[in-house]
């Protein structure tokens, strides 16, 4: 220890100054159980002090006070004097944090002299525990010692179990995690004790076991730690009707002292202990280490419950504070009934309502569905027109009834009753609820026959809704028609009004015009009063009124031509029927009027009609194009119709020939004003169809040239060609016959006689009369004409005079009508 001193001046009358020290044992933390000595020592005296220690109360030690302190005031020799303090362990327990003692010196050898003081402070090495009160299976729970009054770390630090064995040692030592700590504010230190959930079973106690270091008291301290455990159980998870006041309850057992318990709502919400309203709290009282506490939740919350509600009773110690709070939890689920309710079209069959219940833990006890009048469905004279499911346990907490209506029982509205009986184990109240079965109708504007030269609209009239209905319509193709879709649709799905919506859809022209035969629009309804509702549609089939014109292609001057119009998508015969020519008259009107002859035609498989006009053989010498104006019948789009027919004329020109016999030669047809598909042409020779030596051109100019190449005639014949328009009536054919003439001409030799030759020319004369004559060097030899008459031989004799070089006589026969040479005999000349 490090001395202190003291200076005193003492003034005498001979001015004789004293100097004293007093110096003390120090300051010390020392251990409370044993006793320990403090000590003043003073130097420099002249004779013996007076002596006196004060307590940290500011109080005078008693010299006689054997309980708490025994004070040896000390001998005097020369010049010191040492006093001692002994606390005792009585005292020492006593304090609980750090305590100064004084020593008082006052000298007795000048009277007057003032007192001096010197402090020791004692401070108490402490030891705290920090106790805990767990629920049983409580893991990781901290328990510690905080030891205070210490100047340096802590020696060693040890925890042993109810048996003072060093829990390091155990077998279960791996349900036990011990921290030293470290020194705190140069003071205190906390080691801590983390006990696994395996060792939180029952109450235990234990010992931490601590030596100060060197500095301090190095006496071994400690002190007992408990932890003591508590159970909770509660009144299990329950399912539970909503018409009456439910108790819930949390039993604690094994507790110390009363414990706080407080309810926590579902909605992790502290339940308030004065909640008249909703709930009822009642704490409970706390006896023999066990306390009940029970929560009522009324009906008032209860009906506020739409799924299961969990529930916290939270139990906290008051025995040792800073206890952690355990929970156990209890499940309330309400029983409850959801009606599924339904609007249909009327009439629809199979319609299933049903009553889904959840927050049971079994299958129901009995299920029952009673009609309006509260009769049991299965007791009725239209028992047949219900089906009863009791359905079975879902998940384990739900549970689905259904039943099935009939056709016969949704013609109107009706309210069923759904009356449940929960199984025993569940809240055995009865339960259930209405079930509504609404009905509404659709009515359309019809299935129609339209002309498609203007928008049509149909509609769907719906009655007997609850609220909107939404509504869509399909078009044939089934494809959902867009309600933006401005080209060829308008959409108005309707306002709803006291149980009433009509939808409209426009059909543009844009797409009537691609409809080419019935279509079937579908109006499809669906409940939005009643989510689930099935779907309901009626059709609309709108079938266009279309015309298809009959047009004719045929030979100039053909009698009796048949062109027609064909209507078909109406319902009823044709109101009125006319027929125009090109400049729009009606031809009943005309001059010509008995050139032509219309046929109104009949309807036909109840949806088609022809009408024809037959057109005489002075009326096809041109191309025409007629019109048919047709207005339907009244129960059909009343707007007229028309379409354009047309009349194409085409020209033939039959090409013959007069040839001689064997001699190789074409016969032909040249077709004229024929359409750009042209026609195609077919020869026959007699009964016999003709397949070689056939040439047809392509159409050229509105013209196609037909020929056929007859090798080796001998005869006359008449050929025919067939002709067929490609373009329109292409299974109808005009036949034009082609003549081929044939003629024999045969050449003799000459005869000579002296300067004179005799050239001759015969030739057989077909029927035609034909002409022929000598010629010389491209020359007509004067007087050698003759003609020769049908079917006979005729000769020709030419007489000329012998000649010194050869001569070509040609004998040209040519036909009058066509002025055209139809074969040339060649004679060599006669070299005499």
């Amino acid at each position: 220890m490090v001395g202190l001193r003291l200076v005193l001046h003492i003034l005498t009358s001979a001015h004789l100054v004293v100097l004293a020290a007093i110096n003390t044992s120090g300051d010390q933390s020392v251990t409370t159980g044993r006793d320990q000595i403090i000590s003043c020592s003073i130097t420099g005296l002249k004779s013996v002090a007076n002596v006196k220690w004060i307590d940290p109360e500011n109080v005078d030690v008693p010299a006689d006070d054997a309980t708490d302190y025994a004070v040896d005031i000390g001998l005097f020799s020369e010049g010191v004097q040492t006093t001692k303090l002994t606390i005792k362990t009585t005292k020492l327990v006593s304090l609980n944090s750090a305590g100064t003692y004084k020593c008082s010196v006052t000298s007795t050898l000048y009277a007057g002299s003032p007192s001096s003081q010197k402090t020791v402070t004692i401070t108490p090495i402490v030891v705290t525990a920090v106790n805990k009160e767990v629920l049983s299976g409580t893991d990781q729970v901290v328990i510690s010692c905080q030891v205070t009054g210490i100047t340096a770390a802590l020696g060693t630090v040890k925890w042993t179990d109810p048996n003072g064995k060093d829990v390091t040692t155990l077998d279960t030592v791996s349900s036990y995690k011990v921290d030293d700590g470290t020194l705190q504010n140069g003071n205190s230190q906390t080691t801590t004790l983390t006990v696994a959930s395996d060792q939180t079973i029952a109450d235990k106690t234990y010992n931490c076991v601590l030596t100060p270091a060197s500095p301090d008291d190095a006496t071994e301290v400690g002190t007992n730690v408990s932890l003591d455990v508590y159970t909770i159980n509660t009144s299990g998870d329950r399912s539970v009707t909503t018409g009456k006041d439910q108790i819930i309850s949390c039993f604690i057992s094994g507790l110390g002292n009363v414990a706080n318990v407080k309810w926590i709502d579902p909605k992790n919400v502290d339940v308030p202990t004065d909640y008249a309203t909703d709930y009822a709290v009642d704490i409970g009282s706390f006896s023999e280490g066990v306390q009940t506490t029970k929560l009522t939740i009324k009906t008032t919350k209860l009906v506020s419950l739409n799924s299961a509600g969990t529930y916290k009773c939270s139990v906290t110690s008051t025995l040792y504070a800073g206890s952690p709070s355990s929970q156990k939890t209890v499940t309330v689920t309400p029983i409850l009934v959801t009606a599924v309710n339904k609007e249909v079209l009327s009439g629809t069959d199979q319609v299933v309502l049903s009553c889904q219940v959840t927050g049971i833990t079994a299958a129901l006890g009995t299920v029952k569905w009673t009609d309006s009048n509260g009769k049991d469905v299965t007791t009725l004279h239209t028992a047949s027109s219900y089906t009863i499911v009791d359905g079975s346990l879902q998940n384990g907490n739900s549970q689905t009834t259904t039943l099935t209506v009939a056709s016969d029982q949704t013609i109107a509205d009706k309210t069923y009753n759904c009356v449940l009986t929960p199984a025993s184990q569940d809240d055995a109240t009865g339960v259930g609820t209405n079930v509504s079965l609404d009905v509404y109708t659709i009515n359309t504007s019809g299935d129609r026959s339209v002309t498609t030269g203007k928008d049509q609209i149909i509609s769907c009239f719906i009655s007997g809704l609850g609220n909107v209905a939404n509504v869509k319509w399909i078009d044939p193709k089934n494809v959902d028609v867009p309600t933006d879709d401005a080209t060829a649709y308008d959409v108005d799905v309707g306002l709803f009004s006291e149980g009433v919506q009509t939808t409209k859809l426009t059909i543009k022209t844009t797409k009537l015009v691609s409809l080419n035969s019935a279509g079937t629009y579908k109006c499809l309804v669906t409940s939005t009063f009643y989510a689930g509702s099935p779907s309901s549609q009626k059709t609309v089939t709108v079938t266009p009124i279309l015309v298809t014109a009959v047009n004719k292609e045929v030979l100039s001057g053909t009698d009796q031509v048949v062109i027609s119009c064909q209507v078909t998508g109406i319902t009823a015969a044709l109101g009125i029927v006319k027929w125009t020519d090109p400049n729009g008259k009606d031809v009943t009107t005309l001059d010509t009027v008995s050139s032509f002859m219309v046929d109104d035609g009949t309807l036909q498989n109840g949806n088609s009609q022809t009408t024809t006009l037959t057109v005489a053989s002075d009326q096809t010498t041109a191309d025409k194009t007629y019109s048919c104006v047709l207005t339907p019948a009244s129960q059909d789009d009343a707007t007229e119709i028309y379409t354009s027919v047309v009349l194409n004329i085409y020209r033939v020109e039959a090409v013959g020939a007069e040839v001689r016999e064997g001699t190789r030669t074409e016969i032909s047809c040249i077709i004229s004003d024929v359409l750009s598909e042209g026609v195609s042409v077919s020869w026959m020779d007699v009964n016999t169809t003709l397949t070689e030596n056939v040439e047809t051109s392509p159409v050229n100019g509105k013209q196609q040239i037909s020929k056929l190449t007859v090798e080796n005639p001998t005869v006359d014949k008449v050929y025919t060609c067939f002709i067929r328009s490609n373009t329109y009536n292409r299974d109808q054919a005009y036949p034009v016959e082609v003549n081929l003439d044939v003629y024999g001409c045969t050449t003799d030799d000459y005869t000579r006689t002296g300067n004179l030759a005799e050239v001759r020319c015969a030739v057989v004369s077909p029927t035609d009369k034909l002409f022929f004559a000598w010629y010389s060097n491209n020359q007509i030899i004067p007087g050698t004409s003759k003609e020769a008459m049908p079917n006979e031989t005729t000769s020709n004799k030419l007489m000329v005079e012998a000649l010194t070089v050869d001569t070509t006589y040609t004998c040209k026969v040519q036909s009058r009508q066509e002025y055209t040479f139809l074969s040339i005999i060649e004679v060599n000349g006669i070299n005499i």
